[in-house]
């Protein structure tokens, strides 16, 4: 190293020094900071390293946002799928053109049943 360069870390370390006293240590200056004393070559990849650290948590970051995003996906088309079987039933029709009631009293009782699932003990009025 350079007489400058020296010149300039010991500088920067008082600085340090000062500044340490007055506020807490955040784990990338820590890092800097130790690797002031190394070589330049060493120095480098350290920051490399907490480089690919970084770009391995993005990574980890989108392909979770990515799983999400493909599940939604998955339930709405579910729900699409599910309305428009609905939709079929309920239009249904019989051979003279009279709407089929089985159909529309099997979704009256469904609800009526997921309502006493909902609400197991109802008010006595």
């Amino acid at each position: 190293m350079s007489n400058q360069k020296k010149k300039i870390l010991r500088e920067y370390k008082k600085v340090l020094e000062t500044e340490t006293d007055s506020a807490p240590k955040t784990p990338v200056a820590t890092k800097i900071e130790e690797d002031v004393d190394q070589p330049p070559s060493t120095i480098k990849k350290s920051l490399q390293q907490l480089y690919e650290e970084k770009q391995q948590e993005i990574q980890k970051q989108r392909a979770e946002i990515m799983r999400i995003r493909e599940e939604r996906k998955k339930q709405f088309a579910e729900k699409k799928e599910r309305r428009k079987q609905t939709t079929l039933k309920m239009l249904r029709k019989t051979k003279r053109g009279q709407p089929v009631l089985k159909s529309q009293i099997e979704r009256m009782l469904g609800k009526l049943q997921k309502e006493d699932i909902n609400d197991p003990h109802p008010a006595d009025e």
